[in-house]
């Protein structure tokens, strides 16, 4: 068991571990992965605190040390779901996406060095003594901003091929000067107007 405080708290820990980075490793906005104690940890530098959670999308998979992030938002690279970096939370805006664990990290004032706890469940006491370390972990009651709206696209018109499962849609999009950031296999998730299709409604596609 380990014992350290952090900002005027102590923290008590069994599983905190190293990392093979420092905290002027990191470029703000940059996520990284790192492997800890076998359990794979994405961690970034946002707003110049350091935050940690789990590097694999809860929906298909995705490795999120790819993905970007906007604000507090990580967006996974592959079908960009949405979720806090400080907190590992879900978007309600992205609801194909679970949420992950966050994990709390601190900085070793003198070497620089980035330690991950791995145990999510880790809670803080308020004593206060000199320490060594920094917390860099968000607060409970840290909440999720929304992630600016960047495109809409509305729905012109749908036309079903007949004899097969195919359905064509025409959109127009709102701002012209923006481009789509869509890769191909990618999900759109977009109001399709077929929720009273008896088959059931189409909720996503693929471009």
């Amino acid at each position: 068991m380990g014992i350290s405080y952090i900002q005027g708290r102590w923290l008590i820990s069994m599983t905190r571990y190293s990392t093979p980075f420092r905290k002027s490793d990191l470029q703000e906005g940059k996520p990284v992965r790192v492997d800890v104690n076998g359990k794979p940890i994405v961690i970034a530098l946002v707003s110049g605190r350091v935050y940690a959670m789990d590097s694999v999308c809860s929906h298909e998979g995705g490795p999120l040390e790819d993905g970007t992030i906007e604000g507090y938002c990580l967006v996974c690279p592959w079908h960009q779901g949405i979720f806090d970096i400080r907190t590992a939370k879900a978007s309600p805006e992205t609801d194909w996406v679970t949420d992950l664990h966050s994990y709390a990290a601190a900085v070793d004032n003198k070497s620089g060095q980035i330690l991950i706890d791995t145990d999510p469940d880790v809670r803080h006491s308020d004593n206060s003594n000199e320490g060594k370390l920094q917390q860099e972990t968000a607060t409970e009651d840290e909440t999720m901003s929304s992630r600016p709206l960047k495109m809409q696209l509305k729905l012109l018109d749908k036309v079903s091929h007949k004899g097969t499962d195919i359905m064509s849609f025409r959109f127009s999009r709102s701002d012209n000067q923006n481009h789509l950031n869509y890769r191909a296999g990618q999900y759109s998730i977009i109001d399709l107007g077929t929720r009273e299709d008896p088959k059931g409604p189409i909720r996503s596609f693929t471009i």
